[in-house]
């Protein structure tokens, strides 16, 4: 029997343009009706027949962690971050568990926000496939907000505030006057005057609380959101003994939207290795398809190595090779109009014959990456992980206190 209770609207009507921002931009696209129709059928499984595994306690905790960003490299993060706080906790990661039968409460969900979704005023206007996918994308989100909304928690933690299921627990809680806190997944670039839908990174940053992992993402937050409570708290990644260093060149690529620019980057760096008797081990994106670099992949200077171990690391826009340069590992920029983190100029190269100088006279300099790189993640691993836990600390013992000092941590 189905509890027709449950099935309360815990979002409110005015919050749903924010949370379908990304869901919008998905379905904006595609201009043709079959992946229109692809979109439709893949939300109309996930609610029907994939339920989320949502723990169930009644007694209150001190912090609620959830996050619904499904990566491996994001549960890491994730999961560091949440074991650092002591007190008292609920750790809830979303992922799809496929059901034995369809939903019926998915189906009840999809009924109650028919109205309030399809002729959303900002909806209506829509083809009816689009209507339809954020619809059955409402009410998924709307289906995980409400279960975990019957936790008992006097913070709330979300991996990115920006996703729609972390923005709409985010909204929630500021209703119910609960503190909310968000992480930082991953390095920002500030897209300015350039329509990207990255820029919900800090555009939809509703949190009380924003924990960076350094300078330059505060500056970022600071400059959209004046308001905002930022404490610096580094990232707590592993830190990982530099290997003997070997003749090779790492490659880090750009997500596909750059596709024609990652093969200019390899073009470049592919000629000075054939001149320089270096070996390229290419890093491709999550989301990059191996066939479209097969000429590079096949390429007999192509290694599979380490990249703790190279010379040098090449990027463009991937916020990767800051990490990299934290860590103490050279890298070099490849510059072009594309909005990017910016990086010393000493770093950025443009073509083949900019690419030999720039190396050259890095190879000949003293440049201190460490110290660079410290603009973007000013700690890491065990310092990183003690902000973490002061702050969740302080936060606990002072629960009229919606922000953390800005104290930063440094060694």
């Amino acid at each position: 029997m189905i509890n027709f209770n449950i099935f309360n609207q815990v979002i409110s009507k005015d919050c749903w343009d924010e949370i379908l921002t990304i869901d919008i931009d998905i379905t904006e696209r595609y201009k043709n009706w079959d992946p229109k129709l692809r979109l439709v059928k893949n939300a109309a499984k996930e609610l029907l027949f994939f339920d989320s595994q949502i723990p169930t306690c009644k007694e209150q905790v001190e912090f609620l962690f959830v996050k619904s960003l499904d990566r491996a490299d994001y549960d890491i993060l994730f999961n560091t971050i949440s074991d650092s706080c002591k007190q008292s906790k609920i750790t809830v990661d979303i992922k799809p568990v496929r059901s034995k039968r369809i939903r019926l409460s998915g189906l009840m969900y999809l009924l109650k926000l028919f109205l309030p979704i399809y002729f959303h005023k900002n909806i209506k206007h829509r083809p009816f496939l689009e209507r339809a996918f954020l619809l059955l994308r409402a009410a998924k989100i709307n289906e995980i907000v409400q279960r975990i909304s019957k936790l008992n928690y006097r913070h709330l933690v979300v991996f990115a505030d920006m996703q729609p299921i972390d923005h709409g627990l985010v909204q929630l809680a500021k209703r119910r006057g609960i503190p909310s806190t968000t992480m930082q997944h991953g390095l920002y670039v500030d897209y300015e005057n350039q329509r990207n839908i990255n820029e919900v990174n800090y555009l939809l940053h509703n949190a009380d609380n924003f924990l960076a992992w350094g300078d330059n993402t505060k500056e970022l937050i600071k400059k959209h959101r004046p308001k905002a409570n930022i404490t610096i708290c580094g990232k707590p990644v592993q830190l990982v003994p530099r290997k003997p260093e070997e003749k090779i060149i790492g490659v880090i690529l750009d997500q596909n939207l750059y596709f024609e620019k990652n093969l200019e980057m390899l073009d470049i760096v592919y000629r000075f290795a054939a001149k320089s008797h270096f070996r390229v081990s290419p890093r491709l994106h999550p989301n990059n398809k191996k066939w479209r670099y097969k000429k590079f992949l096949d390429d007999p200077l192509t290694i599979s190595s380490d990249i703790m171990s190279a010379q040098l690391a090449v990027g463009h826009t991937s916020t990767f090779i800051y990490e990299l340069m934290s860590l103490g590992i050279p890298i070099l920029r490849y510059a072009t109009d594309a909005p990017a983190l910016k990086t010393s100029r000493k770093l950025e190269f443009t073509n083949s014959i900019s690419f030999s100088t720039t190396f050259d006279e890095i190879s000949k300099s003293q440049f201190d990456f460490i110290s660079e790189g410290k603009n973007y993640l000013s700690t890491m691993h065990n310092v990183s992980l003690q902000n973490y836990t002061d702050f969740f600390r302080d936060l606990s013992n002072n629960p009229e206190r919606n922000h953390h000092s800005e104290k930063l941590r440094k060694k």
